[in-house]
């Protein structure tokens, strides 16, 4: 009988481990499909791609007694929003402000802006300049890398004859480069900063033919 104990306590660890080994094929089962999944995540460039670049403009117009007043609170709202007043005007019975106000901010922006004076018009325009900013970028990385060559080869040039056409296509990168930059600071600067056209008008109400009553 100890013998038979002994042998007994011999086979329960190998029963043990025959147990295990079906969790572990499952738990590889398991596992196998998740690292296949992280294939399917999409790429930076995909996600880049995927980001919209829209240019978004708003003009509100509104009936106010006192359009010089009202023309301070439509300044401060622009402040408060993180943006700033890029152009004003103001007459006896007329002020005109544009602002610049952060694109997430817009809708806010139209919001409050509504809630200053009496609304006579509110208009949104949006242009989608996504397809133009990936050129632009496209563009841009394809003259730098040409750039780069051109570079290499000007290290190699034995004489000046050599030097010379091949400065004169560095120039010739350089000032396309410098152009590409400028369009995509452009593009980008009126996608992150949204413009809202502001007018206040001191009210008019139709009369006697041929006269006009402010008030």
């Amino acid at each position: 009988r100890p013998l038979a104990l002994i042998a007994l306590a011999a086979l329960l660890p190998l029963g043990a481990c025959a147990g295990a080994r079906p969790y572990a094929r499952a738990q590889t089962r398991l596992d196998g499909p998740r690292v296949a999944s992280a294939g399917s995540l999409p790429t930076s460039r995909q996600s880049v791609t995927a980001r919209r670049h829209v240019i978004r403009n708003g003009s509100v117009k509104l009936l106010s007694k006192t359009p010089r007043d009202h023309a301070k609170e439509v300044t401060k709202i622009a402040k408060e929003l993180e943006g700033f007043v890029a152009h004003a005007r103001h007459g006896e019975k007329r002020s005109t402000l544009t602002l610049r106000v952060p694109n997430r901010h817009f809708g806010v922006a139209l919001t409050r802006l509504r809630a200053v004076a009496e609304v006579a018009q509110v208009s949104v325009r949006g242009r989608d300049v996504t397809a133009r900013v990936v050129d632009l970028d496209l563009r841009l990385k394809t003259a730098l890398k040409a750039r780069q060559r051109y570079l290499e080869l000007l290290a190699k040039a034995q004489s000046v004859a050599e030097a010379l056409p091949v400065q004169r296509e560095l120039e010739k990168l350089n000032t396309r480069i410098e152009v590409l930059k400028g369009q995509l600071k452009l593009i980008k600067d009126q996608v992150a900063l949204s413009t809202i056209h502001v007018e206040l008008k001191y009210p008019v109400r139709p009369g006697i033919v041929g006269w006009v009553f402010y008030g």
